[in-house]
């Protein structure tokens, strides 16, 4: 659905398709990786909490605000 608006900024079509295999590519940044992980991680959880290596990992690419 978003694909036009990243082709717009500038998204390359080797990024977009490779977006369900973010683990396995080397086309994202420790950053994107982190958040990739903390999406997947907070829409499975089903033991009440996310891990805590995947809550060091985003903590160690965003501040408490998200910003940094």
């Amino acid at each position: 659905m978003h694909w036009k608006d990243l082709q717009v900024e500038g998204e390359s079509e080797q990024r977009m398709y490779s977006l369900d295999a973010w683990r396995e590519t080397p086309y994202y940044t420790d950053r994107e990786r982190a958040a990739f992980a903390w999406a997947e991680a907070v829409t499975n959880v089903t033991h009440g909490h996310v891990l805590d290596e995947v809550y060091e990992q985003t903590r160690q690419q965003f501040s408490e605000t998200g910003t940094g």
